[in-house]
């Protein structure tokens, strides 16, 4: 349960891509790290990927 998984990307846990796929139409955060390429290590890449570890379903 507390183990670290992945939750991004064609490898991502199953209960993160449930909970990714429950989410609303997601908001769009000119402050976020989505927003620079250079952070995005996973692929592939979605609108409703998490983008920080504090984030909230």
């Amino acid at each position: 349960m507390f183990e670290k998984c992945e939750v991004n990307g064609k490898n991502a846990h199953p209960l993160f891509a449930f909970l990714k796929e429950a989410l609303p139409f997601p908001h769009d955060d000119p402050s976020s790290l989505m927003t620079n390429p250079q952070y995005i290590i996973w692929s592939p890449v979605c609108r409703n990927d998490v983008s920080w570890n504090f984030e909230k379903f």
